[in-house]
């Protein structure tokens, strides 16, 4: 995982660097402790309140990978101590991924509901999110197919979505989208321009429009994927956005490329704003009604 708690705000999620981990725990126990004269270094899971171990900490482990957090499965001294049926139930194990399709169990109904209910009640925060890092501002007709997508699918009831990767996870669950008169960030149009036979990519007022050139019947489609692959072995979570062109009578497989990024899930933005507008929303129902 890419994000820890502390002992303090154990349920806060909190982006998982080594400077930030460092900078919050003052590299001092009960955080950093000597096992079996070994320096390990814990914090606690905001979403099970389980312990974790960091991995491949540059200052006691040979440089192998990324450096991320998984659940450690036994009590830490003075931190956490180790629940075996909240780590089952917890939203932030590695036992699943978005291409797994992995249902909950109707005893998970809560966590359904909860994930369905903020979809809902934060859909503009999810599109926000999702455009800020795609690059793409969506038109309303976008947003009405990737909706229908992941209401056919069910998507609220997959394991591996939850409140830490929401916006991102909505996104992969729909199908490929055609982006014609959709508005793109610089770096989005530079590409288009560069690469498209039948799109250009033009500057109106404030915003860049995707126009289809003169004559063109071509398609310009988004799309999600990557997100098992980046998770093999114990890899920083991410998501990846294409973008590709698709001339007249041709197959998808001859699709043209012309964008790709790759998009690294933040597992504690989200949730956060999230929290906090949620929070904001209780305190006007409480008082105003």
């Amino acid at each position: 995982m890419n994000v820890f708690a502390l002992i303090n705000n154990p349920g806060e999620p909190i982006p998982l660097t080594e400077d930030e981990y460092y900078r919050r725990t003052n590299r001092k126990e009960p955080y950093v402790q000597s096992v079996n004269g070994v320096l390990r270094s814990y914090a606690i899971c905001p979403s099970c309140k389980n312990p974790t171990v960091m991995v491949n900490r540059t200052a006691t482990e040979t440089r192998s990978g990324s450096f991320y957090a998984k659940h450690y499965k036994g009590n830490v001294r003075g931190v956490a101590n180790y629940d075996e049926g909240e780590y089952l139930n917890c939203d932030l194990t590695n036992s699943s991924n978005m291409d797994d399709r992995v249902r909950r169990p109707p005893s998970q109904r809560r966590k359904i509901d909860e994930v369905k209910q903020a979809l809902v009640m934060a859909f503009d925060l999810v599109v926000s999110f999702i455009e800020t890092d795609v690059g793409v501002r969506f038109v309303d007709r976008v947003l009405e197919d990737m909706l229908d997508d992941f209401a056919k699918n069910k998507g609220y009831e997959y394991k591996a979505i939850n409140l830490y990767n929401l916006p991102y996870a909505f996104a992969y669950m729909t199908e490929s989208k055609d982006i014609f008169g959709c508005s793109v960030s610089d770096e989005v149009a530079e590409k288009i321009n560069a690469l498209s036979e039948g799109f250009e990519a033009k500057r109106y007022g404030r915003f860049i429009y995707v126009r289809r050139k003169g004559g063109s019947r071509s398609k310009i489609r988004l799309l999600f994927f990557g997100h098992a692959e980046s998770m093999r072995d114990g890899g920083t979570e991410s998501i990846t956005v294409r973008i590709v062109e698709i001339p007249p009578g041709e197959s998808v497989d001859t699709a043209k490329f012309l964008y790709e990024k790759k998009i690294i899930l933040d597992g504690a933005k989200f949730y956060n704003y999230y929290m906090k507008r949620k929070r904001r929303v209780d305190m006007a129902h409480s008082r105003v009604g």
